[in-house]
């Protein structure tokens, strides 16, 4: 079984180039949980913000949420994908980024 790590990047991009990735995109929060027990390569981050976020075409992606602490959170909050590093790597290792999505602040 394949996973994203063995597919080469031209290859990676041209299976997913249609799809939404959420990057600079406004969206509003629908629903989040608190990860406390992080997966490796995340311990540094634990606990952290998981959520579903819908953007303005009316999809629906459910990413990490950050920029806001948990007695903020409430339904429908602003928000916008940002670039980031999504894992902790070893100095040999490519640093892997991703989009997460950042409360507005007004």
């Amino acid at each position: 079984m394949k996973t994203g790590f063995d597919i080469p990047p031209a290859k990676s991009w041209r299976m997913n180039k249609n799809r939404t990735c959420g990057w600079r995109q406004k969206a509003r929060l629908v629903t989040w949980s608190i990860v406390t027990a992080a997966p490796t390569g995340m311990q540094r981050w634990a606990p952290y913000i998981v959520g579903i976020v819908e953007l303005k075409n009316g999809e629906r992606m459910m990413t990490q949420i950050v920029g806001v602490e948990v007695k903020e959170l409430k339904k429908g909050l602003k928000c916008v994908g940002v670039m980031r590093r999504l894992f902790e790597v070893s100095p040999d290792q490519v640093i892997i980024y991703g989009v997460v999505f950042e409360i507005e602040r007004e």
